[in-house]
């Protein structure tokens, strides 16, 4: 809760000597009320050791409490929410008939005497002690330069009692919560970006829970999951008034969930916070007994302490275009942006699919080509004749096997696209018409084996202790199709993969690689041979800069966040949100917070449901628009598993296409690489984003014209002012 600066008293200060550099902790007293603990020139940390409460000074004129001001008068709130709204930590876990249960500090720890606090390098250190259940986790709280950092010590986690297992852990849950006059909103990363509007009359009451990256690949999953956009950003926040305050998950994002909660459901507050996965667990049934049990993972990982950087903004800083800012700053911290930047025309091609057919009457499996190498060539001559002098090509399913090729170890062209020479005829021509072309490598997903990547012994386990399969499904029932399993590639075998691959390269001139899947996509093996998913991100990231060395360049589709600074070009970004009830609008955060490091591009223009609203998206984040095509359709493969990519055809599409581009391509080429200084909602249909330069775009997505104060935006278009 943020309160002015003068409405609070610090009590004193707490006098003991720094000794935590020498490597030991010094014991704090237990004080009823909050003592100062550290400072810099920005903060001042302070905490209650008595209740385990801490607070944040910013001297510039704000103070963030863990806990809500007022919340014991709050008439909506029962006692058991009272107490957890005092708790900067809360947990879960399983007791030994495996049911799930919750807790939170100050009821089962820090009033049975629990705490023991103390004195850290710029900080203080929490111990909890939660004696019925015999865990005790240590909480550091720690100054830096322009932040709070917060961190779960993992590897000093305990557990004593076999019939207990912790499951999660949930840290600063009401830090910087909103009481119901707040005016502002709690921002999650959801797709491209949303808003929960704080105190909105309509509101509706539900609560937001999304796994960072999606929910764990490497769990058993019988039925497909909700249609919902993945959260590709470990950030969260909230803004209140003039201030704001920002979550940046800095160690463990892949093990976390994103919660946030509007007032009126439990209490008069509305919050955000992360919550992790200590142990993780899924449901399995056993259908000899017609039982769903609970299996829980056997060891948590303790490589890396769980960690949350909270950024705190101020005046016309503290929105989410502020808190992108700052995100971008922190993930993109060494990358070189590109600021050669035109607006090319994106266009994602498809190879070939495997199919079943038939030979003389005989049953056989072989590639049905799409597009086939030749194809590729005459597809940049037409767009060239069109006038598309700035092609990027990302090409899939061009290897053997094209759906079905195993993991590539070197680059094999698909006899039936046109083999070696086709291959590299194609290369040429593209090269020749200055057309950039990016080949996808899979270098997660076994759908054949080979030597040394076999679907068992290269695949990464389940939490049960087999491999970890991925299923399609269908799409009336959404039921796994068992039929057509594919495995998750350990990450030691990708990087060897993607060693090889770098070998056979050399004699090929294609752009860069897209290792696509690599980027946006965590899994953990839960055998012990490799790592899981808190520490995924950085063998992922050997291994992504390994394949954009191939080339010095890389193109990655709907990369995470961890993906992004081995990225040359980025397609497919999200341009929507889940859209769920709770959800006020969406925002173009994930664009604002790389815009002036890397190109973007919309996911595929001509497959969404209303193709006009995805160029207005494209317009008010400032990137480009992609196309998928294929040269021909065939009737096995619509008949196939893959029968999503039987289409659309170039020569039905691309008219619209390249006239759709042409029509916005010089407001792109003019705001490519520049930062976005601003962005507004205007009212529920009008949006208006300002680049570095001045260029003003407004959007309206609405069916009406929108005037005001001499601005015209015609209803579904756009214009551009340059202040």
């Amino acid at each position: 809760m943020a309160l002015a600066l003068c409405s609070v008293v610090m009590t004193g200060v707490f006098a003991q000597p720094d000794n935590s550099a020498a490597g030991g902790d010094v014991a704090l007293p237990v004080s009823d009320g909050y003592q100062k603990i550290a400072e810099n020139s920005r903060f001042i940390l302070s905490a209650d050791t008595k209740n385990g409460y801490i607070s944040l000074t910013d001297k510039e004129g704000v103070i963030w409490y863990s806990l809500p001001e007022g919340y014991q008068q709050d008439e909506l709130a029962q006692n058991i929410t009272k107490r957890a709204m005092e708790s900067v930590l809360q947990i879960s876990y399983a007791d030994k008939l495996r049911n799930i249960k919750n807790l939170n500090a100050k009821t089962t720890s820090v009033d049975r005497g629990g705490l023991k606090c103390s004195k850290i390098k710029n900080g203080i250190r929490m111990v909890f002690q939660f004696d019925k259940e015999d865990f005790t986790i240590p909480v550091d709280f720690t100054l830096g330069e322009q932040h709070l950092e917060v961190s779960v010590a993992v590897s000093e986690i305990t557990e004593a009692n076999n019939d207990y297992q912790l499951t999660t852990i949930s840290v600063l849950p009401y830090f910087g919560a909103a009481d119901r006059n707040a005016n502002g909103y709690v921002f999650l990363p959801d797709g491209c970006g949303a808003l929960i509007e704080l105190n909105r009359p309509d509101q509706y009451i539900e609560d937001y829970s999304q796994y960072v990256y999606g929910r764990e690949p490497s769990t058993a999953k019988i039925n497909a999951e909700n249609l919902t956009q993945r959260v590709s950003m470990p950030v969260f926040g909230i803004k209140n008034g003039n201030n704001a305050m920002m979550g940046i998950i800095t160690s463990g994002a892949g093990r976390a969930i994103i919660n946030a909660s509007v007032n009126g459901k439990r209490c008069s507050y509305s919050n955000v916070y992360p919550q992790f996965i200590y142990r993780d667990s899924e449901m399995v049934t056993i259908e000899q007994k017609g039982q769903t049990i609970r299996v829980i993972e056997k060891n948590p990982p303790k490589s890396n302490d769980y960690k949350v950087r909270y950024y705190f903004l101020n005046g016309d800083k503290a929105d989410y275009v502020g808190m992108a800012h700052k995100f971008g700053e922190w993930l993109m911290a060494d990358y070189k942006p590109d600021k050669t930047q035109g607006s090319p025309f994106y266009l994602e091609l498809t190879g070939g699919v495997m199919v079943k057919d038939n030979i003389l009457g005989f049953p056989v499996e072989r590639v049905a080509p799409l597009t086939t190498y030749s194809d590729v060539a005459d597809i940049a001559d037409s767009l060239s004749k069109m006038g598309v002098g700035d092609l990027v090509i990302y090409l899939k399913y061009w290897q053997k096997d094209g759906t079905e090729a195993a993991i590539p170890v070197s680059v094999a062209p698909e006899p039936r696209l046109g083999g070696e020479k086709g291959f590299k005829s194609m290369l040429k021509a593209l090269a020749d018409m200055d057309a950039q072309v990016y080949l996808d490598f899979n270098l997660t997903e076994i759908v054949k084996s080979r030597m040394g990547y076999g679907k068992r012994s290269a695949s990464v386990m389940s939490i049960q202790n087999s491999p970890a399969v991925q299923y399609s499904y269908y799409i009336n029932t959404l039921r796994a199709k068992f039929t057509e399993p594919s495995f998750l590639l350990r990450l030691d075998k990708a990087l060897k993969a993607a060693q090889k691959i770098t070998a056979s390269a050399k004699s090929y001139d294609f752009t860069g690689a897209a290792a696509s899947s690599l980027g946006s996509t965590l899994y953990s093996d839960f055998s012990g041979k490799t790592v899981k998913r808190d520490v995924s991100d950085r063998e992922n990231a050997k291994i992504l800069k390994v394949m954009r060395d191939i080339k010095g360049r890389q193109l990655l589709s709907n990369p995470n966040d961890h993906g992004l600074p081995f990225a040359d070009v980025a397609v497919d970004t999200p341009i929507f949100s889940s859209s769920f009830l709770t959800h006020t609008c969406e925002v173009p955060f994930y664009q604002i917070a790389v815009h002036e490091y890397i190109p973007m591009s919309t996911p595929d223009i001509n497959t969404l449901s209303d193709p006009d609203i995805g160029v207005l998206k494209a317009l008010e984040a400032g990137i480009g628009l992609k196309y998928v095509f294929t040269m021909r359709t065939n009737r096995r493969v619509s008949q196939s598993s893959f029968n999503t990519l039987n289409g659309p055809l170039f020569d039905e599409g691309a008219p619209d296409a390249v006239e759709s581009w042409k029509e916005v391509k010089e407001l792109l080429i003019k705001v490519a690489g520049k930062r976005i200084i601003s962005h507004r909602i205007i009212n529920k249909s009008v949006r208006e984003t300002v680049f570095e330069g001045g260029i003003r775009v407004f959007v309206n997505y609405g069916a009406i014209d929108y005037s005001s104060d001499g601005l015209n935006v015609k209803a579904k278009n756009f214009t551009v002012l340059q202040s």
